[in-house]
């Protein structure tokens, strides 16, 4: 809940920062976790600089993370891809995928919003992607939910 309050009242403070080093350093912050879980993550594509408060794009990657691990497949070790792509200044995409449990595509708008959870069965108060979401709002960045129920997520920050 903290998290949240965070997202929707803190000051926001804009400095220009490297994509690539804000993806090091939210697995780096997840790497304990990935490796109890034999979580592998692949980086790719062209870094590039953006300009986002540095802390809270930090809590936007560490929460896309961590729900990879949460919700992660029994039957299969965890692989989260992240991408970097774009056509140049304000045109770029930030994805994080997984090969998780996924989630029912018509719930990829309500994931976003307070309280609302696609998986009732695993341990979570429903608020961490909405935090993600308001940060991205506030940015005025746009986040994207997508899945295949059974075959994982992707979560898609548009930059611009």
């Amino acid at each position: 809940m903290l998290e949240h309050s965070v997202s929707t009242s803190a000051k926001i403070n804009i400095q220009e920062i490297s994509a690539q080093d804000a993806v090091s350093e939210a697995c780096e912050s997840q790497a304990q976790d990935l490796q109890a879980c034999g979580g592998k993550v692949n980086i790719s594509g062209a870094g590039f600089r953006l300009h986002a408060d540095p802390t809270l794009l930090h809590l936007v990657l560490s929460n896309l993370l961590s729900n990879a691990i949460k919700y992660r497949h029994p039957a299969r070790p965890l692989k989260i891809a992240i991408r970097l792509a774009g056509a140049g200044q304000d045109q770029w995409e930030l994805s994080v995928s997984d090969n998780g449990t996924g989630f029912d595509p018509e719930d990829r708008l309500q994931i976003l919003q307070p309280f609302h959870r696609a998986h009732r069965e695993i341990e979570g108060n429903g608020i961490g992607l909405s935090t993600c979401a308001e940060i991205c709002r506030r940015h005025n960045w746009q986040l994207t939910a997508d899945a295949e129920p059974g075959k994982g997520a992707v979560f898609t920050i548009s930059f611009g």
